[in-house]
């Protein structure tokens, strides 16, 4: 094929994934993704040619030698894509899901437990199957997928620019596109998104974010986590490298109402993310997330966190279920349910919450785990913190997320860091706070109203 056709050729793999997607919606014991095995590769050792290939892998390795001197990468040459940096990633293993009934019956176990006093989230759905793989560029690529075709479907803006995943002698192929920013450090060096106006101030010290930088960064992640979370996505591992940018601007209608941002912030999934795919004819839901080989059985039925609390901070909440004959205890109830944030907090039980998520696919705490850990990531970037502390308005969100005794704590903690954290590394900082349930709603409602 001619290195032109390379546009029309994704367009053939974008397609494809159509087919790949309805796949997901099976309910066999084993799920295979996109294995032909009319169209794999020969076992080289049985050839005298070095690149016995199929179709697809001479396909792309001709673009690849033509382009790249490290064999990874190639920048389209032609279309609507045109000058962009198309990047294949490769790695042994298989396309396959397999299913896990324990992890059915121990979420459903848990989550009833936590039903009884918090009923927001996805805690007593029966109608799912559990699907691990073992290979975690499977679950990425096929989490990208999933979070590709539902934002096109619903004309939201702000996934991952995926273009295939297929599989071809044990050996897996994950093709999307770069993002103009790959990092935050790169997109904090654009003069248009911080406070320097010179090249001379840039050299001497690392430009703050804007004011308005800083709100849309923290904006477009909580509606992206609140889409997502149609489809019970959980990340498991979000921290400030999993950003991506571009300078294209962006005009959604979210919530009825009409958003506006010169750049756009992307969530990449990490290898311990899970999603959630729904079959409406069959009123089922399949849920895919990645599992280790080796993982030591825990037996344990326990709710993940280890306390919880009810306390005003001064901020509203977001959480509307009524506590019982509470008239009885409380003079003015109304304005109490009003007020009263409902608080967890992990401590001691974080390692097991975290394999509970990891290990078992399990969506607790969905409204506000991951974007708390973002966030808490983020305070420990100067060029993000200085800014938000200075502004009133996004200071006053910032600590309305904790309880009064603690926000100026956690804060000092994280602000006082000397090298940026990443997930593991807030996770140890976090679970010794108390962490409100509402946390994505709060900042969703707070921030619109700005």
């Amino acid at each position: 094929m001619s290195l032109l056709s390379l546009d029309y050729k994704i367009k053939e793999w974008e397609d494809e994934n159509e087919r790949i997607f309805e796949q997901l919606k099976k309910r066999d014991n084993i799920i295979y993704i996109n294995k032909f095995e009319h169209n794999r590769c020969y076992t080289r050792d049985l050839f005298e040619f070095k690149y016995q290939k199929c179709g697809r892998c001479k396909y792309l390795y001709n673009h690849l030698l033509y382009h790249s001197e490290n064999n990874s990468h190639c920048i389209i040459p032609s279309g609507k894509r045109k000058g962009r940096k198309m990047e294949i990633v490769s790695e042994k293993g298989t396309d396959q899901y397999f299913l896990v009934e324990e992890a059915g019956v121990k979420n459903n176990t848990i989550g009833r437990k936590i039903f009884d006093f918090y009923k927001d989230e996805f805690f007593c759905i029966t109608n799912v199957n559990y699907y691990s793989t073992r290979d975690i560029l499977t679950n990425i690529s096929i989490i990208l997928l999933i979070l590709r075709l539902y934002s096109i479907k619903k004309n939201f803006p702000l996934y991952i620019d995926f273009i295939y995943f297929y599989n071809c002698t044990d050996t897996n192929f994950l093709i999307y596109l770069f993002q103009e920013f790959e990092s935050i450090e790169e997109f904090n060096l654009d003069p248009n998104y911080n406070n320097s106006f010179s090249p001379i101030a840039q050299k001497r010290k690392v430009s703050e974010f804007s004011f308005d930088t800083v709100k849309d960064i923290i904006f477009q992640t909580v509606i992206t986590l609140k889409f997502y979370g149609n489809l019970f996505f959980t990340h498991n591992e979000l921290d400030y490298t999993k950003l991506r940018f571009s300078s294209k601007p962006i005009h959604v209608q979210y919530d009825k109402k009409i958003y506006i941002s010169p750049f756009r912030c992307f969530i990449f999934p990490s290898a311990y993310s899970s999603i959630c795919v729904y079959n409406s004819k069959e009123k089922w839901w399949n849920r895919f997330f990645h599992q280790k080989t080796q993982f030591s059985k825990d037996e344990r039925f326990e709710i993940p966190f280890e306390d919880v609390l009810f306390e005003m901070n001064g901020t509203k909440n977001y959480y509307n279920h009524d506590i019982v004959n509470i008239s009885q205890y409380i003079s003015s109830p109304e304005n109490y349910l009003q007020h009263r944030i409902f608080f967890y907090r992990l401590n001691n039980k974080m390692n097991y919450f975290l394999k509970l998520r990891r290990t078992n696919g399990s969506v607790f705490l969905l409204n506000s785990f991951d974007i708390i850990t973002l966030l808490c990531s983020l305070m420990t970037l100067p060029y993000f913190y200085d800014s938000l502390l200075k502004n009133p308005d996004l200071s006053r969100i910032w600590y309305g997320l904790w309880r009064k005794s603690e926000g100026q704590k956690i804060t000092q903690l994280l602000i006082n860091q000397h090298h940026p954290l990443k997930f593991d590394d807030v996770c140890l900082i976090i679970k010794k706070f108390y962490i409100r349930f509402d946390g994505l709603e709060y900042l969703y409602r707070e921030l619109d109203n700005l």
